[in-house]
């Protein structure tokens, strides 16, 4: 396994614990300013060697210390991007993935997804998305590569982070991204039809994140 660390410049004693574990552990590190969390990502992917990526963002970590082995005792093609489920924190709620591959309308958390390196040396994170430039990259991937669900838990995934901007953000990038992909008229009314109930619910459950404005 290769650890690639990109900080963002952090000054909490992050670069302490960096540091700690660097001649042991730790492949490569940067500290630095970038332009957000999806440029730092954009950073990983330019730096990385291996045949699959997952990017673990601070606040979230795998299910168990041995799922990698797991996962990748088996030999698995290069070009396959392998997913599974979540427990989304500190609600303490699994999300099924499912097959959202078939389905455009599902959501998708990128850490538990294992993302083919040369799906991703073809195509980074838009820049443009600034909350769920992943939705856009893993819609992407999913066209390029075969896709494997597999029933268990990949990781703890911090609900508290998701997209840290104003619910019109959210729902502008969802919506701009789903059409892209959607093949046809039938489908692209069903992105309306699906993402005012999630609107309502985000706006219920997060209204500081989601309506009150910017996350602090």
């Amino acid at each position: 396994m290769e650890y690639i660390i990109i900080d963002g410049g952090s000054t909490d004693g992050t670069l302490d614990i960096i540091k700690k574990y660097y001649e042991d552990y730790i492949d490569y590190w940067v500290s630095e300013p970038d332009k957000g969390i999806y440029d730092a990502m954009n950073k990983g992917i330019d730096l990385a060697k291996g045949r699959w990526i997952n990017f673990m963002n601070a606040g979230d970590r795998f299910y168990d210390e041995n799922l990698i082995e797991e996962i990748f005792s088996k030999d698995r093609r290069k070009n396959v991007l392998i997913y599974g489920d979540a427990i989304l924190m500190p609600l303490n709620i699994i999300q099924k993935q499912g097959n959202w591959h078939l389905d455009i309308l599902k959501r998708i958390i990128h850490q538990s997804i294992f993302i083919p390196l040369v799906c991703l040396k073809k195509k980074k994170f838009n820049l443009k998305y600034r909350i769920i430039a992943d939705y856009d990259l893993v819609r992407y991937c999913i066209n390029e590569s075969r896709v494997v669900y597999l029933d268990k838990i990949i990781c703890y995934y911090d609900y508290n982070g998701v997209s840290s901007k104003p619910l019109f953000y959210y729902f502008h990038e969802y919506l701009e991204i789903s059409k892209k992909y959607s093949g046809n008229i039938i489908e692209k009314f069903k992105i309306y039809l699906h993402i005012i109930p999630r609107v309502i619910y985000l706006a219920i459950k997060f209204p500081v994140n989601y309506v009150g404005g910017y996350k602090t």
